[in-house]
């Protein structure tokens, strides 16, 4: 809800949706036009997330807190599947670094402690289908919700170790590990547990994120803000968190058009980028603490904008109508809703 919203970090997948500069209703074979179309996501499919982090802003371990300079380290692999969570995750506290395991002369640290978690659930940060009565809020839908964007993964996890020589054996501890979406630009993110407990702030060296299968559905629409047809969209995108950048494609198809507009009847493919602009963003921590009931270490919330382009090429029902061109979007922030324009010039064959 707070970062991209992650429906900022599909923005290129929903490449057509409030459009501005509408003039479908004026649109000739031959001629370049601007379509204009309104709509909104109808099921995310499923996603896969990798992140993993080498450093941490800030430590604190059942009230002590523990210099960053101990060393921390982290990984997440997670699946989700509609609104099911599954994967894993670990994490270590201190220890001796990769490098100081085979040596015989390594010195240990006075922290020592590492978390192996099994993920089963989340925490949403958008829920799908958005509410036709309340589009603007990005978690209308629950408990109702078909699919889900992680906002937080929610695990099981069993730490064992020491902290300043005292023993550490925790079993069947529920852990929350904010997604980078939520935190795009290397974060840092939260790691801990939710009744603060445990709670670290951890930057991230990398975050990959796949989605596949997402269906977008809407209107379209001519220069009065009038419905003159329909569309749908399939989609499919790979986004890097850790630099902003995004690579999509997809198929999409115009539906139900009729009289001087049935020409525009038509399928095909899209691809493009999308990328996250740093300008206009702002910190969220404290509305983000307030939606999740505790309070998360500093500036582990950044809600951000995205702007799309990319090409589309399209092919007429009669297979003789093909509909070629570029769209640019841009994404407000935070990025729940857009306007931009895709142009498109339409050519008959012989």
């Amino acid at each position: 809800m707070y970062s991209k919203s992650r429906v900022s970090a599909v923005a290129s997948l929903a490449i057509l949706l409030m459009l501005t500069g509408s003039n479908v209703a004026m649109a000739k074979p031959h001629n370049t036009l601007t379509l204009g179309l309104a709509g909104g996501f109808v099921d995310i499919g499923s996603q896969k997330y990798h992140s993993k982090g080498t450093a941490a802003v800030s430590i604190s371990f059942f009230g002590t807190s523990i210099p960053s300079s101990v060393g921390f380290s982290y990984s997440i692999d997670a699946s989700v599947q509609g609104t099911a969570v599954s994967g894993k995750a670990h994490f270590q506290l201190g220890g001796e670094s990769e490098e100081e395991e085979d040596d015989d002369n390594a010195s240990t640290s006075p922290v020592n402690v590492k978390g192996r978690v099994q993920l089963f659930d989340m925490i949403p940060a958008v829920g799908l289908p958005l509410s036709p009565s309340d589009p603007s809020n990005p978690l209308a839908c629950l408990p109702s919700c078909t699919s889900a964007i992680p906002g937080f993964y929610v695990g099981i996890a069993d730490i064992q170790g020491s902290v300043l020589g005292t023993p550490v054996s925790l079993s069947n501890v529920t852990i929350l590990i904010e997604s980078a979406y939520l935190s795009p630009f290397g974060g840092p993110i939260f790691i801990g547990t939710p009744n603060g407990s445990i709670s670290i702030a951890a930057t991230y060296d990398s975050a990959i994120s796949r989605w596949s299968n997402v269906q977008t559905a809407g209107f379209v629409i001519d220069g009065n803000g009038t419905q003159v047809g329909q569309f749908a969209m399939k989609a499919s995108l790979t986004e890097n968190l850790l630099n902003g950048k995004e690579r999509d494609q997809g198929r999409v198809s115009l539906f139900g058009l009729t009289g001087d507009l049935a020409f525009l009847n038509s399928e095909g493919k899209f691809s493009g980028k999308s990328v996250v602009p740093k300008a206009g963003s702002f910190d969220c921590t404290d509305a983000l603490s307030s939606q999740i009931g505790f309070t998360l270490p500093p500036k582990t919330c950044l809600a951000t904008g995205s702007h799309s382009e990319g090409s589309h090429g399209l092919r007429g029902d009669n297979e003789k109508t093909e509909i070629q061109g570029d769209y640019s979007l841009d994404w407000n922030v935070p990025a729940i809703g857009f306007t931009g324009e895709v142009t498109a010039t339409v050519e008959e064959e012989d």
